[in-house]
Parts: C-alpha cells; structure tokens; sequence
C-alpha cells in the first residue's frame, strides 16, 4: 500500500510504497530543507555545465578537422 510523504497541504503528492521508504523520503525532504536544497538551482548547474562540455567538445571537433 502507497503512503503519503508529504503532507497534502503542500501541494505535492509522493507515494512510498511502503511505510520504510516513506520515512527515508521525510527524512530526505528534511535534510534538503535544512541545507536549502533547491531543484531549479542545481538543474541550472546542471544544464550550464552540459553546455559548457558540449561548447568544448565541438571547439575539439573543429580543431581536430582543421
């Protein structure tokens, strides 16, 4: 049986499916609250360096066909 992991008043519905992965789940979500964890910043960073290394890769591709 599915177990809510955070309360319906967040507007965010995750299902456990089982009370012990709910509890790893709160205690997670806690953690990255108190460390400010926040999912726009890090998918940014994620996606400026992609960009970088896709930026260097293809400098190599041109300087390796030249």
């Amino acid at each position: 049986m599915a177990t809510d992991t955070i309360p319906p008043e967040s507007g965010i519905f995750h299902k456990a499916p089982d009370p012990i992965l709910a509890e790893l789940w709160e205690v997670k979500r806690q953690i990255n609250e108190e460390a400010g964890y926040q999912v726009e910043v890090v998918a940014r960073s994620a996606h400026e360096a992609t960009e970088l290394i896709r930026l260097q890769l293809a400098e190599r591709a041109q300087r390796e066909a030249a």
